[in-house]
């Protein structure tokens, strides 16, 4: 369900495509930039024998595997769903957050503080709120960037591209 052109696009706008590229800041590797915990998370074996990042057919997969249930998380939204993969979970989830108790007053709690917690029924909380809202108010990637409590919040902590991120990935 994640086409081509959007996987290879995350691709092009990661690392341009190398299957060695480490970044030295965060220490993502391979085509799809994975951290070591991800990496694992979606079957891609990195310990001090072997690092499978570095293979851009698992890696490949792996990152489609990614996009698949961040999609999932963010109620099909692509453009949170590119944004996810860029700049984490966590990060989209406090965005999101910020902008809830920005436009309604409500706090729907951090979802960073659960993600230790497989079993956390407040998580699992936070997903459908989240999602619920996205649908019901067709919440995307513009409305979190161009908000300013999020921009203050959460994007200025980022210290990266993220306000052109998806536009790029777009064209």
């Amino acid at each position: 369900g994640i086409s081509e052109q959007m996987l290879y696009g995350i691709i092009a706008i990661e690392n341009g495509g190398g299957p060695d590229v480490t970044n030295d800041i965060s220490k993502a590797r391979g085509v799809a930039q994975f951290l070591s915990n991800t990496a694992n998370q979606y079957g891609l074996k990195v310990n001090e024998n072997q690092d499978q990042r570095a293979d851009p057919v698992l890696s490949i997969d792996a990152a489609g595997k990614y996009l698949q249930v961040h999609r999932d998380l963010f109620a099909g939204d692509v453009g949170l769903t590119m944004w996810s993969y860029h700049a984490g979970a966590g990060n989209v989830f406090e965005a999101l957050r910020f902008y809830i108790i920005d436009k309604h007053g409500e706090d729907i709690g951090s979802y960073g503080e659960t993600m230790d917690d497989n079993d956390s029924t407040e998580r699992l909380r936070i997903e459908k709120r989240v999602r619920d809202l996205i649908r019901a108010e067709k919440i995307g990637f513009y409305d979190l960037a161009s908000n300013d409590l999020v921009k203050s919040k959460v994007i200025s902590k980022l210290d990266d591209f993220t306000e052109t991120y998806v536009p790029q990935i777009t064209a």
